[in-house]
């Protein structure tokens, strides 16, 4: 009978284990629900959660032949990437409309068409793309500055829960992330007195303060996290933007960022490769853009799959 007894006992206080709610990882999202949680579960959710970059060293051995170290950085992940993409034929430069300075007609493109939904705010950007106050757009130079920093702002201010159920958000945030790490690169070293002198006090009247551009600016400035790169991605947000990628690649990955497809299996179209290798680099030029043109500056090879990006927004939106 005590062993029966027994026996019950530890049968219901294994149920209850396996029923007891499970602690999340640091890898797995965490869920926020306004009113259910407070303002640290929320920042938890957005900032605390670890990006997934396993696939680097996966995709690097597949298309290299050569794994690269455990332990190495993001720079040298960077360069074995840049060699790569150094393989394929040398990027002929395209100038069409939607690429066109001071202010690619993307960008533009996609403020009118997701302003509303995803991305940030803007009195500046309304005024330019309404051809209202033009006297505020004529320096070319200030007026490229100044939209290079919104295009920041906007990955900074990206969730990823938005990018999941809006295909062309996806795929203009990686038009962004491949098109403008070298704009950005400039501000680096020029601190926030500076950027506010160079575009906000030209034009900055009692009446037009401009804050909006200010709070770019320090958000652009703030220190460094743990050695990310100044522009800094939430770590949901880059899962998000390389999920699919890797999905269509075959590797497993979170279906949670799966939601709603940017690219319905599709791929770049590579000279030399075939659909999956084709995602894997993309995946790898999205993951490492800032640090790949950390490498070189001038190089141009990356814009082969914002290209590609770029075609799947304009259909997408």
């Amino acid at each position: 009978m005590r062993t029966s007894h027994f026996t019950l006992i530890l049968t219901l206080a294994t149920v209850c284990l396996l029923l007891a709610p499970r602690a999340a990882s640091a890898a797995e999202i965490v869920e926020w629900t306004p009113g259910k949680h407070s303002e640290k579960d929320k920042e938890r959710a957005w900032f605390d959660n670890e990006h997934e970059d396993d696939f680097i060293w996966i995709a690097l051995e597949e298309l290299s032949g050569k794994r690269p170290a455990a332990d190495a950085s993001r720079s040298e992940l960077a360069k074995a990437t840049l060699a790569l993409l150094n393989e394929l034929p040398k990027y002929g430069e395209r100038e069409t409309k939607m690429l066109r300075p001071p202010v690619p007609f993307f960008v533009t493109e996609g403020y009118l068409s997701l302003g509303k939904a995803t991305l940030p705010a803007s009195r500046y950007m309304k005024y330019y793309t309404a051809g209202e106050h033009p006297e505020f757009f004529t320096d070319a130079t200030a007026l490229s500055d100044t939209a290079a920093l919104y295009c920041y702002f906007s990955m900074y201010d990206a969730e990823w829960f938005g990018i999941t159920r809006i295909p062309a958000y996806k795929a203009w945030l990686s038009c962004v992330a491949l098109s403008y790490p070298p704009h950005w690169q400039k501000f680096k070293g020029m601190g926030q007195s500076a950027l506010h002198e160079r575009l906000v006090t030209p034009f900055q009247t009692k009446d037009e303060p401009w804050r909006e551009i200010d709070n770019w600016i320090t958000a652009y400035t703030r220190p460094e996290l743990d050695g990310e790169p100044q522009v800094f991605v939430k770590p949901l947000v880059r899962n998000a933007l390389v999920a699919e990628l890797l999905d269509n690649a075959g590797l497993d990955f979170d279906p949670r960022y799966l939601k709603e497809r940017a690219y319905s299996n599709s791929a770049p179209s590579l000279p030399g490769y075939d659909s999956r290798r084709a995602s894997l680099l993309a995946a790898l030029t999205l993951e490492l853009s800032q640090e790949i043109y950390e490498q070189d500056g001038n190089t141009k090879q990356p814009l082969w799959l914002r290209d590609w990006f770029l075609e799947r927004f304009n259909t997408l939106k």
